[in-house]
């Protein structure tokens, strides 16, 4: 089990704080681990670092300007996560690595995050083929590798009122959505549980549509060879 700390707008706009103990699973990790600490997101008024912000902040987005309706954050404590937890390092992604810009210079995400881009196996299929993929799927050891906190560090997660991108140092980076069936596939206590780190979220569907579609690099290469 882990500690997760949840900050929330409710729907009548009042701000909210709690603290949940979890089970060390993947959806649950995953909700809290998109962003590390000192990420610093684009917002109207500027860049903002991920632990500044606040429920009801907005955030620039591929769905234009949004609020901040939910932020999970954890704290990875080097060597002392369950085996096969998601929280037990960082991902730093080098200047340059998807692309001139893509990031700015080098940035740690956390090991939750998924980029948005747009792979030329869909891009020539459909001319956009936009899609969010792991970015611990693209671990090279070289431009994108994993990197061990010396000591324990915050990671976070942010839901918006529609599922889109975020930007941060170039990147493009997925904004929390559980994914089409992922809860319907726990069982029914930890589906009660992980619903209520939500407030206002009642059932699954009320995450509301994907905006994009989730491709694992593994099944782009399959389309590489095709």
């Amino acid at each position: 089990m882990r500690r997760i700390e949840v900050a929330s707008l409710l729907p009548d706009h009042t701000p909210q704080e709690n603290t949940h103990i979890v089970p060390q699973s993947a959806l649950f990790d995953r909700a809290v681990s998109g962003f590390a600490r000192g990420t610093l997101l684009k917002t109207p008024k500027g860049l903002l670092a991920i632990e500044d912000l606040l429920p009801g902040d907005v955030v620039d987005s591929t769905e234009g300007p949004q609020p901040v309706l939910w932020i999970g954050s954890a704290t990875i404590l080097p060597g002392h996560s369950a085996a096969g937890s998601l929280l037990n390092s960082l991902i730093r992604v080098t200047a340059d690595a998807f692309g001139m810009g893509r990031p700015a210079g080098d940035i740690v995400l956390g090991p939750g995050a998924a980029l948005l881009y747009n792979p030329p196996q869909l891009r020539a299929a459909n001319g956009q083929g936009h899609v969010l993929t792991p970015l611990a799927d693209f671990i090279d050891g070289i431009s994108v590798f994993r990197v061990t906190p010396p000591s324990a560090v915050k990671v976070y997660h942010l839901m918006l009122r529609r599922h889109a991108a975020v930007r941060a140092g170039g990147l493009e980076l997925e904004s929390f959505h559980p994914g089409n069936g992922a809860i319907e596939a726990m069982g029914s206590n930890a589906q009660a549980l992980f619903l209520s780190l939500f407030p206002g979220i009642a059932q699954p569907r009320d995450f509301g549509p994907m905006g994009f579609p989730r491709v694992e690099r593994e099944m782009l290469d399959g389309l590489s060879a095709l």
